[in-house]
């Protein structure tokens, strides 16, 4: 019963609000998320806005693709920043999500200057490109340190089959040698 309902949970709006939130938060991997996020955020935007999509929907529909709930509820206030003539981007830089900010200082910075100066979707690709490259440096440490964790956990996987194998092998030739030795 315990398990549905935990799938129930985190299938609703509240439930998946919650996983995101923590996936956000994560220690380690949560930097990454983050910055998967901010990457996929800035590149839809900055082309949106290159593409000379209006503001309010190109917000929106960055909004739409984000596919976390945190950073759905980031864009969704600066998209009533935006309603209101207000700058986009304190809504961006300034939100966090359970004590972590989710556009980091520089980023945030960037998205300030390139509004200020009337050149967003240009700034915006450009961050969106130096994450990017960021993201692929760490994904590919991530990975080197995954790997030989995997080597482990497959070595043993196949000692105990070897071992499950063997050990009643070795016991029946053992009774069958002791059963045949008293018999003479």
């Amino acid at each position: 019963a315990l398990i549905p309902s935990a799938v129930f949970y985190l299938r609703s709006q509240a439930g998946r609000a919650a996983l995101d939130n923590a996936a956000v938060r994560l220690p380690i991997f949560g930097k990454l998320i983050r910055g998967l996020l901010t990457a996929r955020l800035a590149r839809v935007l900055g082309v949106l806005l290159e593409g000379r999509v209006p503001l309010l929907d190109a917000l929106g529909l960055t909004r739409l693709s984000m596919g976390n709930a945190a950073y759905s509820t980031m864009i969704a206030r600066a998209e009533d920043a935006a309603t209101r003539g207000d700058s986009i981007s304190p809504g961006l830089a300034d939100f966090k999500s359970g004590g972590a900010s989710l556009i980091g200082p520089a980023t945030g910075e960037s998205i300030r200057s390139g509004e200020r100066t009337g050149k967003l979707g240009p700034v915006l690709l450009n961050i969106a490109d130096a994450l990017d490259e960021d993201n692929e440096i760490v994904v590919r440490s991530l990975t080197s340190i995954i790997e030989p964790i995997i080597l482990l956990a497959l070595g043993l996987v196949v000692g105990v089959v070897a071992l499950s194998m063997f050990v009643p092998l070795f016991d029946l030739t053992s009774a069958s040698s002791g059963g045949h030795g008293g018999a003479h």
